[in-house]
């Protein structure tokens, strides 16, 4: 599942007018396609603010908003108010697309050289700075050359035997990684392209 982001809007109180209100928040984005989750609060703790906006869909969930941006827009206005209407404050928000899932090998990017097996671990994430990382589960894996394969295993990690056969490749060798993991309970596969400089 997606890790939910979360952006507070804190308020410093729930009687204040916009102009004394206090807007925090890390990241200011909001991505499309994707369930947004924003919290509003007040140091009053006051449950009766609500949260309006411009150019995306909100729907209240418990405690919180879960907030959709419309299609065709590069930015969005989210508004705290209070229970008579009032303004308290609005944050500019910049829309944008969710990155695409990538194959890595530790710290090793599909598309990048490898010149260490330091990090053995397969991992199916987002780019590193990417705010937000999917929850992935990788449940095997093979690695091919020139589409023969050359060992294939279980789980996440490489093992000592494709190591030593991964280090005993020429340099600049072109290899092919092929994963099938789990993402909100749906079976997906994933291939990575990597040049050994070992």
């Amino acid at each position: 599942m997606i890790k939910v982001i979360t952006t507070l809007l804190l308020i410093t109180s729930a009687k204040v007018l916009f102009a004394q209100g206090i807007v925090q928040n890390q990241l200011s984005i909001l991505y499309r396609g994707f369930e947004n989750k924003v919290e509003l609060g007040s140091v009053n703790g006051d449950s009766t603010l609500r949260l309006a906006g411009e150019d995306v869909i909100i729907e209240k969930k418990f405690n919180h908003w879960i907030v959709k941006p419309v299609q065709g827009y590069k930015r969005a206005t989210l508004f705290a108010l209070n229970k008579s209407g009032d303004t308290l404050n609005k944050t500019v928000f910049t829309i944008r697309s969710l990155p695409k899932l990538t194959l890595y090998i530790g710290r090793f990017e599909s598309g990048e050289k490898i010149t260490n097996f330091q990090e053995r671990k397969l991992m199916v994430k987002m780019p590193f700075q990417c705010m937000i990382q999917p929850e992935t589960k990788i449940n095997n894996w093979k690695i091919e050359i020139e589409g023969e394969e050359l060992i294939s295993g279980n789980g996440d990690f490489l093992f000592e035997d494709a190591i030593s056969k991964l280090t005993n490749l020429k340099i600049d060798t072109v290899i092919t990684i092929t994963c099938n993991y789990s993402i909100n309970e749906e079976l997906k596969t994933i291939s990575g392209v990597f040049k050994l400089n070992l």
